[in-house]
């Protein structure tokens, strides 16, 4: 993409592994400094990116307090109790969840850059 269009101004991956991808693009074409790269991800696997400047922004939500809000869903499930929108499931970012059919949002996003990436080890 960049070759076919050399002004492109940015990009955004979904996936985990796409903001490293264009992170190695980015950084093999030197465009640093001319190309925003943000998305999902995690230090562990954008980390390097993030300190070489290629990658300018991931997100992410702690997997350890997603394991344990899916684990406490699954208990009062067990339990027979009902899961509804504003539920307080005990975990920061899911104190008043939203639920869409069987889709549970929270508002844990933890957005990282190169300044504070090193408060997260996963």
């Amino acid at each position: 993409l960049l070759k076919a269009y050399p002004n492109l101004g940015g990009f955004i991956g979904c996936a985990m592994t796409d903001p490293v991808g264009i992170g190695l693009a980015i950084e093999e074409m030197g465009l640093q400094d001319k190309t925003a790269v943000v998305g999902t991800s995690l230090v562990s696997v954008a980390g390097a990116y993030l300190e070489t400047g290629a990658i300018d922004a991931i997100s992410f939500w702690d997997p350890a307090d997603v394991g344990y809000v899916m684990n406490a869903i699954a208990a009062r499930i067990l339990a027979g109790e009902a899961i509804a929108d504003g539920d307080n499931l005990g975990v920061p970012g899911y104190e008043q969840i939203t639920l869409n059919g069987k889709v549970i949002t929270g508002q844990a996003w933890i957005d990282v850059t190169k300044e504070n990436m090193d408060q997260y080890d996963f």
